[in-house]
């Protein structure tokens, strides 16, 4: 009966995820600027204009995620809500590992408490409705987690299970470089857990070291090496910059999550004794990556660290399963199936970090202010579309692709303005020249005798000298404050014209 009510509860919270999910992306309301660039990728691979390695290629740190998006606007037809319903489906399934990795660390009920915080944290649901990777990251590494548990657990070397791993591995690297990490935490579990075999290995299979030798100079004089490594070369070139996110870090970590964190790091400690490979290995991933976000990311998006999240709502869920399992044994109660049950109730009245309904839209930006900036580009497109019907046949300035690219496919910018830009070059996508300076844009702009700035109005990518001077000297054609779903976060833009 207690296995059967279990099962009940694991189900309903499985099912109201999934609605919650999946309310978030059904009125298709507009992609922020990421999302509209891999999906336009995608769209171009769904309805045949690319080849699909071509497609693939068109942003170079996410190709299968570009590819997993294709699938989708394949099947469902080509909308926001089929470029997001991947991510829906990803972070509904990460809801049945969450449980499954807390009742093997702890009991059913700690599972349960990390099913449900999983399921319906704000965090979650937010990047749970949006077309891109990282809730599919977050979920590919509780799988990769819970394989790790069983081939733990198993006594043995499992050569069915390292085959597992590893094709989850190469998923999650070719989702998202950020999943290069993972491999981090494989490493690791497989030296400590086999180190005496590997030894072992390498002393008898000269031969064998040999033989991997040779392939390697062989890649590398044939270069056919130059596909991965390029790949890998677009994630370590962004761990080239020095920045320190600490004020964030200690926000986010102590002041906004600290009530998780803290239960979730003493669980770690618990279980450490009969679980070491394992828990080393995340734990010397989770500081990779924590170091990494601090003192080499350029922007403090959280959306980079939301696969550690789904650690720790994990942890915290073992943290209280074991907490019921201890004051069972003190106080003969049976507590452990009452306890995190209770937490449960107790997060779910204070809606402390936890959503109570299904919601048309989660903000990204519930925990840092600006993480995504989701102006309403699907609506100023439109009525570019319908103020200016001959938009072809002018020029088009923007500062970047990836909104125009997906709502304005049949005009591709003539020219982009960009901050930073000292030399002017030509765009990697679409090998439209892009410039930096004001000067730039009034030598451009007299090249045409109609066309229109777009503008993003606040700080963003578009140098801010220009849009002064479009302010002061051509004509506001468009304003569009904010998406309809999100009033108190506005992100306004602006379309000028000159010649019309």
């Amino acid at each position: 009966m207690k296995n059967k009510i279990g099962d009940c509860l694991l189900l309903a919270i499985l099912i109201m995820g999934f609605w919650l999910r999946i309310s978030g992306i059904r009125d298709n309301h507009s992609f922020w600027s990421d999302e509209a660039l891999v999906s336009s990728f995608a769209r171009d691979i769904a309805s045949g204009k690319s080849a699909l390695m071509t497609g693939l290629k068109g942003i170079s740190y996410e190709p299968l995620q570009t590819g997993i998006t294709a699938l989708s606007l394949k099947l469902f037809g080509v909308s926001e809500f089929s470029a997001r319903l991947p991510s829906v489906v990803f972070g509904s399934f990460g809801i049945i590992f969450a449980y499954l990795i807390a009742v093997k660390l702890s009991s059913k009920s700690g599972g349960l408490l990390a099913a449900f915080l999983y399921g319906f944290s704000q965090l979650n649901l937010a990047n749970s409705t949006q077309a891109k990777p990282y809730v599919i990251l977050e979920t590919l590494l509780l799988i990769i987690v819970y394989f790790m548990l069983r081939w733990q657990n198993s006594g043995s070397h499992n050569k069915k299970l390292t085959v597992i791993e590893t094709a989850l591995l190469v998923v999650a690297t070719f989702t998202h470089s950020l999943g290069i990490l993972f491999w981090i935490i494989f490493a690791i579990f497989f030296l400590l857990s086999n180190h005496t075999s590997i030894a072992k290995a390498l002393r008898q299979n000269t031969y064998l070291i040999g033989g991997i030798a040779i392939i390697a100079l062989f890649a590398v004089v044939f270069k056919t090496d130059q596909p991965l490594f390029s790949f890998i070369k677009n994630f370590t070139d962004r761990l080239q910059t020095s920045s320190d996110n600490s004020a964030y870090l200690k926000n986010l970590f102590l002041r906004q999550y600290g009530i998780f964190l803290i239960p979730a790091l003493i669980a770690h400690v618990l279980v450490f004794k009969k679980n070491k490979p394992a828990m080393i290995s995340i734990f010397a991933w989770a500081l990779t990556l924590i170091l990494l976000w601090n003192y080499h990311s350029t922007t403090h998006n959280i959306r980079y660290l939301v696969p550690l999240f789904g650690i720790i709502f994990v942890a915290f869920g073992v943290f209280w399963g074991k907490a019921g399992e201890w004051t069972a044994k003190k106080t003969k109660i049976r507590s452990f199936i009452y306890l995190p049950i209770l937490i449960v109730i107790i997060l779910y009245i204070s809606g402390y970090k936890i959503v109570h309904r299904p919601q048309v839209y989660y903000s990204p930006n519930a925990d840092f202010y600006g993480d995504v900036q989701v102006a309403d580009y699907k609506d100023m497109f439109a009525q570019i579309r319908k103020k200016i019907p001959a938009y072809q046949h002018i020029a088009v300035f923007n500062d970047v692709i990836d909104s125009q690219r997906w709502y304005l496919p049949l005009k591709p910018a003539d020219a982009y303005f960009k901050i930073g830009t000292y030399k002017p070059y030509r765009d990697p996508i679409d090998h439209r020249p892009v410039y930096g300076s004001l000067s730039d844009f009034i030598k451009e702009q007299a090249k045409y005798p109609k066309g229109i700035l777009i503008v993003e109005d606040w700080q963003s990518i578009l140098p801010e000298d220009i849009k002064q001077y479009a302010k002061k000297n051509l004509k506001l054609q468009i304003r569009v404050n904010s998406l309809p779903e999100a009033k108190n976060d506005p992100w306004p833009l602006e379309v000028y014209s000159w010649g019309l």
